[in-house]
């Protein structure tokens, strides 16, 4: 009996000392970041922008982009005028700060289009500071 025990202990040692301890990763308050990265990214975004060169990138299986006749890459020059600025009334009650919303137009030839988004901020960077800022949930 004193031999087996002997190598169970052994055995168990071993696998112990196999065993490593978790360095300790700090903890993120995702909400507060995610705020303070919008609050920096805002003032950023509001304004007017020209649509100077837009580059397209063909998707088989996007209908829309079959709907107007892009069939190959493009790249679409002085296409329109987006005017951005922050919604009047939050589409969130209360304001919900980590998804800020926008509202703005698109002036495309004679024609103005209304269009309203939120960004959601992007995890990767809140973590480890790469990628992008945020993303757009684009509502027509």
């Amino acid at each position: 009996m004193k031999p087996f025990l002997r190598f169970a202990l052994f055995a168990a040692s071993l696998c112990f000392m196999q065993c490593t301890q978790e360095e300790a990763t700090p903890t993120i308050d995702y909400d507060q970041k995610s705020i303070e990265l919008m609050n920096q990214l805002t003032p950023q975004i509001v304004g007017e922008w020209s649509l100077q060169r837009v580059s397209i990138k063909r998707q088989s299986h996007n209908g829309s982009q079959a709907e107007i006749g892009i069939k190959r890459d493009t790249v679409l020059q002085n296409l329109a005028i987006l005017s951005i600025r922050q919604a009047a009334v939050p589409r969130s009650n209360p304001k919900y700060l980590r998804h800020p919303d926008f509202d703005c137009t698109i002036q495309y030839k004679d024609k103005t289009y209304p269009l309203s988004f939120s960004l959601l901020s992007n995890p990767t960077r809140i973590v480890q500071g790469i990628g992008p800022q945020a993303f757009f949930s684009v509502a027509v």
